[in-house]
């Protein structure tokens, strides 16, 4: 560490070899100004010439000393000294790389191309030195960093793969990128350009916003780390790993581990990096690009980053004088010392960008080819998720599930392929210089959306589409657009015509000027001008917008009068003012400023009270702030005016509102669907979160999976998402699909970055093909990916079903020991499965009293959406206990909770539950009373197999009675309708026990032995009922037993007894099983 008075100055040395130094013939990067060894300078005052040093990067010459191979007397060289040796062309490595040259070498490692012939593509394999390889906690943290680095996903950032293993060497496996790096290219040509420079500093931009975006920060980025290939497309190296080798070691006292060139002040303090870090060395790299030098040059690297710490660049300016004064401001502001004072965001850098190469000359623009891209959901910094609001007048996702699965990805859309003619409508250009019409910019593009998506004759890009878009391309806050920018926006929404415009003024009168366009041909279809004469016109006047580019498009005059919509002020505010207000809380709505949005809705609706757009989108801010009161009453109100809606719009807010209401509307959600599917889009992807919707109705209010899959796979081909995904997986697992299911979640991690999530899900697939050590693994590569997670519970539940008892409970109490809230429950319901798995009922039922009290872990649980989750567990515990009060409680609990849509089934599962204590209290009477309720609550619901509750306790009763046949029958009934096990609180084995009872009594062994072997193979449907799974093997040895097989009695029962050796005195079976067990011997 060098010290400047009381700052530490950490510089790091480059990875790639390169000149050896005049003085001590230490090898330095290709193109660094100072020797890493003696600080001599090496470029710049001194000739480069062989006998100075600067020799090209494979000689290797000297004057004196030794290469970074050979030995020095430098300590801190020695860390560099262990690189692996050298591996030849064509070797493979690590069974499955195939070595093709060797790309680099430095402080790192050897960075080689090679052929992965397990992927089949090429890639570049770093071999790391074997000294990072000493200290494990030093690798953990490394392998953390891959994996933070690998989220990024952009074409502008080189993909970063995984951290391998082969006997002791590590090494990395990361995207192949052919060309050259920056710092080359800028040795070769000199000073760039400005078009040039501009479009090679646009494209690092973008890969800094994706990767800030996502949390990670380079804190070395130099031009060496840029690479560019021919076509001119450039990508970042080595994103996120720059503080790992800090973390691994790499700073040894003496050791120089820094690029002084590229510092920022705050780096030279040896204060934490962030974002801004990042923004000041990319002022240095742009200022080298448009000058041909870095912005400040010295005798030493002490020198170097002193300057950065304490002096003023150059203005870039008076150095080229052809450079724009607005790009040498830019560099100048990424160059600030005060990190505040600086850009605060890449984004903000590349919008700045943006308008400079908009001011260029088109002669010196750089037009790079179109390149595919795959779109990835990202978390803004207050890790708040994005939202989609479909049309206008609809918000009509289920919001709670959707912020939890957002987090997933979607892949690249597929094109839409409908016959109809397709448009992107753009923002307006505000040419009037008045504040007060700026709404209009974007909302008229919103209000011409919204009645274009009414037509039945063309396909418009949905405003959040659009939004989408211009984002990812960075034209949201485009003044105008070029043609290029009109390509690439047709390009990536697949539309074949762009309507673009302006405002003007004229006096008062404000000029609506349109533009219909094929941007790929440039021709002009339809050009509009219309005149307001004030502002409260131009809503009216988008009804005559739309009119004209209908008519543009040359359909048939008969078919444009067909198609002729209500209009906008029919369907919208009737003040002007309103609508500003709603137009500008949906501005802010899709730029995510979320706290502006309430209170303009809120102003809307107090000029315009039957507003019903504003109420609809005032809901969606209360719900995501948990308010479901509020948003309920407040979708009430835009349900109850929704003739002010869109006919299409109309549709989606009956089926939302249906959707959140009692059972009985069911119907009215498959109408309304219906209705809008007659009226929406042809293109699939724009109506797949509404055949999502209608397929969660079929799924779990119909039980038809057949008709659910259908509709969430159709959804699911036409928009990839990680929520559909999730809903696919669901279908699947409903109907036994297992195998489809784990295809369908490795299909999509394959095109996605990795996610714990994903492997999560995977890993209770695999639970349920019994496949426990891939389900083990799963969960570890989850653990890995997300450490900060609690896993203990998961991993439990896997030794759990794997049979070894006492790595699960270990795992649990671990969790119960160290975890608070949501883990902590878990990780008791799974320990609660485990006691009542050996017999221990008063174990679970203890921990469950403390838990349910008020105030307790569980009782902020039982709300709805987990309530079922929880109360069916406690209140079998408490069954099984015979504390038939606590049972009883539970069931009010139940009853009380807000769950209006599953109001019916929340009465028929507690009047299910009432009957079986009845039975269990030998009370038949009260039984009967509760089935006969029972029965008429299951046939006044949807789904005809809800029946399935009555039969049960019907076979129930029946079995108490005697009639064993008549029980078998009723029971069989239940089980036939029963899905396939899919969730952690199935039944199956509450309904597969007494159907086996009831064949065994009526002396049907053969029926009862696969019944009771059908139990011990139960996975998900036996975690609440473990002590009817481990009597399954107490029932399965007295049936080998009455069939003189002595061999298998034995074995069961000792399957028996093992589980239930710590189980509660008294239990009849335990001693029976001890008797026969020693007879049998």
């Amino acid at each position: 560490m060098v010290f400047i008075g009381p700052q530490i100055i950490r510089v790091r040395v480059a990875e790639n070899k390169g000149m050896n130094c005049p003085k001590c013939g230490f090898e330095n990067q290709d193109g660094a100004f100072f020797c890493a060894n003696c600080a001599t300078r090496i470029r710049g005052q001194v000739p480069e010439s062989p006998e100075s040093g600067t020799y090209p990067q494979n000689s290797a010459k000297g004057t004196g000393g030794s290469s970074a191979r050979g030995t020095t007397p430098f300590s801190v060289t020695k860390t560099l000294e262990t690189t692996p040796e050298g591996l030849a062309k064509g070797e493979l490595f690590a069974g499955r790389f195939e070595l093709i040259e060797e790309l680099g070498a430095g402080g790192m490692g050897i960075v080689y191309r090679a052929y992965d012939k397990k992927v089949g593509e090429e890639i570049a394999l770093k071999i790391l030195h074997p000294e990072i390889a000493l200290d494990e906690r030093t690798v953990d943290r490394f392998r953390n960093e891959i994996k933070l680095a690998r989220r990024i996903s952009h074409r502008n950032v080189c993909r970063m793969h995984e951290l391998h293993e082969e006997g002791k060497t590590l090494f990395i496996t990361m995207e192949y990128v052919s060309g050259q790096d920056l710092k080359g290219l800028i040795r070769e040509t000199g000073a760039l350009s400005t078009g040039r420079a501009i479009s090679f500093a646009k494209q690092v931009a973008e890969g800094m916003c994706e990767a800030h975006n996502l949390g990670v920060i380079h804190r070395d980025l130099k031009p060496q780390n840029v690479m560019v290939d021919k076509e001119g497309n450039t990508k970042i190296m080595d994103f996120g790993i720059a503080r790992s080798l800090r973390a691994v070691g790499m700073t040894a006292e003496g050791m120089i581990i820094g690029t002084p060139e590229y510092m920022a002040p705050e780096q030279v303090e040896g204060l934490e990096a962030d974002q801004r870090t990042d923004i000041y060395a990319f002022g240095a790299i742009l200022f080298e690009m448009v000058t041909g030098r870095v912005p400040f040059e010295g005798d030493s690297p002490l020198s170097v980053a002193y300057k950065h710490k304490n002096e003023i660049p150059i203005p870039p300016r008076k150095l080229n004088a052809e450079i724009p004064e607005p790009c040498s401001k830019l560099i100048l502001r990424c160059l600030e010392k005060e990190k505040s004072n600086r850009y605060q965001t890449a984004e903000e850098v590349l919008s700045d960008l943006i308008r400079i190469e908009d001011g260029l000359p088109i002669s010196e623009r750089i037009v790079l080819p179109a390149r595919p891209t795959i779109r990835i959901s990202r978390e803004k910094p207050s890790g708040l998720k994005r939202l989609a609001i479909p049309a206008l007048g609809a918000i009509v996702l289920a919001l709670a599930t959707f912020i939890i699965l957002r987090v997933l990805p979607r892949r690249q859309p597929i094109s839409p392929v409908s016959g109809k003619p397709s448009i992107a409508v753009l923002y307006f250009e505000n040419l009037t210089n008045d504040p007060a019409l700026e709404v209009w910019k974007t909302g008229l593009t919103e209000l011409l959306i919204s009645e274009l998506s009414q037509s039945k004759l063309i396909r418009v890009l949905d405003p959040n589409k659009t939004y989408g878009i211009l984002k990812k391309l960075s034209l949201d806050q485009a003044r105008k657009y070029t043609r290029e920018d009109l390509i690439k926006v047709a390009n990536e929404g697949g539309a074949d015509y762009t309507a673009s415009g302006s405002l003007m003024k004229a006096g008062e009168s404000i000029i609506i000027m349109l533009t219909l366009q094929k941007p790929r041909t440039g021709e002009v279809v339809e050009s509009v001008k219309l005149t307001c004469q004030n502002e409260a016109e131009i809503p009216p006047k988008t009804d005559e917008l739309t009119a004209k580019i209908k008519a543009g498009l040359n359909f048939p005059s008969a078919q444009l009068v067909a198609d002729a919509g209500p209009g906008v002020e029919a369907i919208y505010a009737t003040s002007t003012q309103a609508l500003k207000y709603y137009l500008e809380a949906l501005k802010a709505y899709r730029a995510w400023d979320l706290e502006k949005v309430a209170p303009l809705c809120e102003k809307a609706i107090a000029v315009d009270p039957r507003f019903a757009s504003a109420y609809i989108m005032l809901a969606v801010i209360h719900e995501f702030n948990k308010d479901f009161s509020k948003g309920s009453e407040l979708r009430k109100k835009a349900y109850d005016l929704r003739d002010r809606l869109p006919p299409k719009d109309r549709y989606l807010v009956e089926a939302n509102y249906y959707l959140n209401g009692p059972e009985e509307t069911t119907d009215k959600i498959i109408e309304a669907y219906t209705k809008y599917f007659e009226l929406a889009p042809e293109d699939a992807q724009e109506t797949a979160e509404e055949r999502q919707s209608l397929s969660l109705t079929y799924l779990y209010r119909f039980e038809d999976y057949e008709k659910a899959l259908q509709q969430i796979d159709m959804a699911y081909r036409a928009d990839q998402t990680g929520l559909i995904l999730s809903h696919l997986v669901q279908a699947y697992k409903k109907m036994g699909f297992y195998d489809k299911a784990e295809r369908a979640i490795r299909d999509y991690r394959d095109s996605h970055e990795d996610s714990s999530t994903l492997h999560y899900e995977l890993s209770v697939v695999h639970k349920l093909q019994r496949k426990y050590d891939l389900a083990l693994a799963e969960i570890e590569k989850a653990a890995r990916l997300n450490p900060s997670a609690e896993w203990g519970a998961n991993r439990g539940s896997v030794y759990f079903d794997k049979g070894e008892l006492a790595k699960a409970e270990q795992e649990y109490l671990q969790v119960l020991e160290k975890e608070k809230g949501q883990d902590r429950n878990w990780a008791r319901h799974l320990l609660n499965g485990l006691y009542m798995l050996q017999g221990r009922f008063n174990s679970a039922a203890e921990g469950l009293d403390r838990a349910m009290r008020p105030g307790g872990n569980l009782e902020k649980e039982m709300q709805p959406g987990g309530a079922w989750f929880w109360s069916s567990s406690a209140f079998y515990i408490f069954l099984r206990s015979k504390k038939y009060e606590a049972a009883s409680e539970i069931l009010d609990r139940r009853l009380k909770m807000p769950d209006k849509w599953d109001n019916l089934r929340a009465q028929a599962r507690t009047t299910w539950w009432k009957g079986l204590i009845d039975i269990d209290k030998k009370m038949p009477a009260e039984a009967e009373k509760n089935a006969a309720e029972l029965k008429a609550l299951c046939e006044k619901s949807v789904s005809r197999k809800l029946i399935r509750y009555y039969d049960h306790l019907r076979g129930l009763i029946k079995l108490e009675e005697g009639d064993f046949r008549g029980a078998a029958a009723s029971l069989e009934k239940a089980c036939s309708v029963l899905p396939y096990e899919s969730s952690f609180d199935d039944p199956h084995a509450l309904f597969f026990y007494p159907l086996a009872l009831a064949y065994f009594r009526a002396g049907e062994t053969e029926k009862a032995r696969a019944q009771f072997e059908k139990i011990t193979l139960l996975t998900m449907g036996r975690i609440n009922y473990g002590d009817l799974y481990a009597k399954s093997f107490y029932w399965l040895g007295k049936i080998a037993e009455d069939e003189k097989d002595r061999r298998r009695a034995a074995e069961n029962y000792g399957k028996f007894l093992d589980l239930w050796e710590d189980a509660d005195p008294g239990q009849p079976e335990v001693d029976d099983a001890k008797a026969r067990l020693a007879a049998l011997s």
